[in-house]
C-alpha cells in the first residue's frame, strides 16, 4: 500500500437510471435508433438532457461528464456544435418518416408487455426472456377544449392553434381495437337522428350515450358520449370552398369536373 486514497466519482444517477429502464423494459430503444442517426450514443444522450434537464444546449457536455449517462452512453459527442449538427440530421423528412414509421408500428403492434407479471398470479413461462405475452394494449389519445365556466377552479389559461382563452382541456386515452371502436362503429349510422339532436351555446349538434365494454378482458362495463359537431362541419365546408376560390381566382383549376362549391 502506498497510502494513497483512491479517487470517487460522483455522478447523478437515479432520473437517468429510472429512463433507461423504463426504454429497456418498454423496449422503445429500436424506435429510437430508427432515426438512423450515426452515433446513437449520441441521440440517446440529447434525449435524455432535454427530458432530464432545462438548461441550455452549452451545459450538456458538462451534465454530461457528471451523469449516469456517461456510463450509459459513453461515445456520446455532446458539445453545443454537435447538439446542433444532431438536431440538423435528425430533423430531416426522411428521419421524421423513420421515426414515426417505427413509432407507429410499435403502438400498434407492440404485443410483449415487457413485465414479469401481467395479471394476479401468472407465472413467466417465456424461459430465457424478459417479459410475457400479454396482448397489445396499444392506445388512442387525444384532446380538446371544453366550454369556458368562470365556476369551475380547474379552468387555466391555454394556447390551442393560436388562441389563447381560459378553458378546461380534455383528455381522452382509448384503448386500441377495444370496444369503444367497435361501439363506434355500430351507433354511427344511428347518430344522426332527431332524438339525438342538441342546441348547446348556438351550436348544433348529435349527441348519442353508447355502452361497451372495456379492459383487458373486456369485461368492464362503460358508456361513451358519441358526439357530431353540425356547426364545425359546415365551418370546415365552408372554409374547403373558400380555398379552392382562391384557387380558381390564381388560375389553378383542381376542382373535378360538375363539381363545384
Amino acid at each position: 500500500m502506498n497510502g494513497k486514497k483512491r479517487s470517487r466519482l460522483c455522478i447523478e444517477f437515479g432520473n437517468s437510471f429510472f429512463l433507461d429502464e423504463f426504454l429497456k423494459k418498454t423496449g422503445f430503444y429500436p424506435v429510437i435508433d430508427a432515426v438512423g442517426y450515426g452515433n446513437p450514443d449520441t441521440l440517446r444522450t440529447i434525449i435524455f438532457y432535454y427530458l432530464l434537464s432545462q438548461q441550455a444546449n452549452s451545459h450538456a457536455a458538462d451534465w454530461h461528464e457528471l451523469n449516469y449517462t456517461k456510463n450509459l452512453f459513453p461515445n456520446a459527442a455532446v458539445s453545443s456544435q454537435r447538439i446542433s449538427e444532431a438536431l440538423a440530421e435528425i430533423g430531416t423528412e426522411e428521419s421524421k418518416r423513420a421515426f414515426f414509421a417505427a413509432y407507429y408500428a410499435f403502438v400498434r403492434n407492440r404485443s410483449r408487455v415487457r413485465e414479469k407479471v401481467c395479471k394476479p398470479g401468472a407465472v413467466d413461462l417465456t424461459a430465457g426472456s424478459d417479459g410475457i405475452d400479454c396482448g397489445s394494449d396499444g392506445i388512442l389519445i387525444d384532446s380538446t377544449g371544453l366550454p369556458n365556466s368562470a365556476h369551475m377552479p380547474i379552468t387555466a389559461i391555454s394556447n390551442h392553434n393560436g388562441t389563447v382563452s381560459e378553458e378546461i382541456r380534455l383528455i381522452y386515452v382509448v384503448q386500441q381495437n377495444k370496444g369503444f371502436t367497435k361501439a363506434l362503429k355500430e351507433h354511427r349510422w344511428s347518430l344522426e337522428c332527431r332524438e339525438n339532436f342538441v342546441t348547446y351555446n348556438g351550436r348544433f349538434y348529435y349527441i348519442k350515450r353508447t355502452e361497451y365494454r372495456i379492459g383487458q378482458n373486456c369485461d368492464r362495463r362503460a358508456h361513451a358520449y358519441l358526439g357530431f359537431d353540425l356547426t364545425m362541419r359546415e365551418r370546415q365546408k365552408r372554409h374547403l370552398c373558400e380555398k379552392m376560390s382562391d384557387k380558381h381566382s390564381n388560375g389553378h383549376t383542381d376542382t373535378p369536373p360538375g363539381e363545384t362549391c
